[in-house]
């Protein structure tokens, strides 16, 4: 038991590195346009996300409150584990089961909207393709 609150603390109060210390300055001043570059990629990996699924019936995308992930309601027929587990070994395509993320209902799946454009759009693809067949 110590020794696990021993981690904590340390993992807790460690103290960042001279040379971050050194470039923060620099790196805070930056921050906007990284920042905008960010928002960016997230609205319109979601605005693509949102045009796919209006298209066909696998999946409903719930409303984002923020963050970078969306949030996919799936049909019943198979839990999101078994198709986080389907998309990742059949389609190369990385989601999380609900579950992570404390949903109680079995059919959701998060997706994360951090990806490059071309990445998101042929992984979104594979797995509407992968959802058609469930």
């Amino acid at each position: 038991q110590a020794q696990s609150r021993l981690e904590f603390i340390a993992d807790t109060y460690l103290s960042v590195s001279a040379s971050a210390q050194h470039v923060a300055a620099a790196l805070l001043a930056g921050r906007a346009a990284i920042q905008a570059q960010i928002a960016a990629r997230i609205e319109s990996n979601y605005d693509h996300l949102r045009a796919q699924c209006a298209k066909s019936e696998p999946c409903r995308v719930l409303i984002r409150e923020g963050g970078w992930y969306a949030v996919l309601e799936i049909p019943d027929a198979v839990s999101d584990d078994d198709a986080a587990y389907q998309l990742l070994e059949r389609d190369d395509v990385f989601t999380h089961p609900g579950y992570f993320f404390d949903f109680d209902q079995h059919n959701v799946l998060v997706v994360s909207l951090l990806t490059s454009k071309t990445v998101f759009e042929e992984g979104i693809a594979r797995m509407m393709r992968r959802l058609a067949m469930i």
